[in-house]
């Protein structure tokens, strides 16, 4: 499993620089790591479209949406819709 240091030497490395040895280290790379970390880990967690946070939801067929072909009824996604499990 990857770690955080892990990922911190793999940033270094990327970008031409000494590897840090520890979480610890005072070297300004390692707060610029931690601000890029930090945000980055926000935004996946935001846009992650998880399968253990799912909830079951009853709809009934929609009166104004026809659907165009095949199906007998339709019904409107609700507006916090991600995906269909």
């Amino acid at each position: 499993m990857t770690t955080v240091l892990d990922l911190y030497q793999g940033a270094c490395l990327k970008i031409k620089h000494r590897p840090i040895s520890t979480l610890a280290d005072t070297d300004e790379i390692r707060y610029s790591i931690d601000e890029i970390y930090s945000r980055t880990k926000r935004f996946c967690l935001a846009r992650g479209s998880w399968n253990f946070a799912g909830r079951s939801a009853s709809i009934e067929a929609s009166s104004d949406v026809e659907p165009e072909f095949g199906y007998a009824y339709a019904v409107e996604k609700p507006d916090d819709w991600l995906k269909t499990v």
